[in-house]
């Protein structure tokens, strides 16, 4: 909530370089606090030593379980589309419409207030509702709000399209999700599991957006966008639900 304004500010007086300044001495700030202020007690010893990824432990987890697959590949989709959501919106915001960066980070800042709450509501949703509901219908939500970025042209309106993609948020249906799917010994690792499949995400579609977006238009890259959240949320209609975690 308060690092995109505050950056915004920061950027709009002193320009990128006065930006890029702060997030260091907040990143050194947050090392030396770790230092010496935290002291870490000894990591219990793992009974049995389960199979890392290079053991292929986490394939034989996912040949073994049709939900959990599903999960990961709706993830490729969501985490791939929501990685190229800030960048190609701020592209639009200052380069097409052309408001200061202060404004952009008023418009961020914005939409991580209401995800400091809907993170709340969205895990008790999942636990009322189930996570595979909530996940779908936050999909539907982020999909339209890519539709409606290139029809929004001014403050107003940018700071309500943003919102929504902060109205549901995912990480908690889809943790609970993930708990109900897989056994307790195994979640260590699914849960970086799924991390590492999002970062390969995070890596390749940048990439053809980017393309898109420089050959065709940014309207076409947020269409593109929408597709994908909408493909991940017809994957994730697949999963089996259980109705209590194993």
């Amino acid at each position: 909530v308060v690092g995109p304004i505050l950056t915004g500010i920061v950027a709009e007086a002193h320009g990128f370089r006065g930006a890029f300044a702060l997030s260091f001495a907040l990143t050194i700030a947050s090392v030396l606090i770790l230092l010496l202020g935290l002291t870490e007690t000894k990591a219990p010893t793992l009974r049995g030593g389960g199979k890392g990824l290079l053991d292929l432990g986490i394939l034989g987890i996912l040949r073994g379980n049709r939900d959990l697959l599903i999960v990961f590949i709706s993830y490729f989709f969501y985490i791939g589309a929501m990685s190229c959501r800030l960048p190609f919106f701020a592209i639009y915001v200052s380069e097409e419409l052309g408001l200061s960066y202060v404004e952009l980070g008023f418009i961020v800042g914005a939409g991580g207030l209401l995800a400091l709450f809907s993170r709340v509501s969205s895990g008790l949703l999942a636990d009322r509702l189930g996570g595979k509901r909530v996940l779908v219908v936050a999909g539907l939500v982020r999909a339209s709000a890519f539709l409606l970025i290139p029809f929004a042209r001014d403050l107003v309106h940018l700071v309500g399209v943003y919102l929504l993609f902060s109205i549901f948020m995912c990480g908690p249906p889809r943790n609970a999700l993930i708990s109900k799917i897989t056994r307790a010994s195994t979640r260590g690792e699914v849960f970086g599991a799924i991390g590492a499949f999002g970062d390969v995400a995070r890596t390749l579609i940048p990439i053809p957006i980017g393309l898109i977006a420089q050959n065709l238009s940014l309207r076409a890259s947020f269409g593109t966008l929408a597709t994908l959240t909408i493909a991940y949320v017809a994957i994730v209609s697949l999963i089996r639900e259980p109705r209590e975690p194993r």
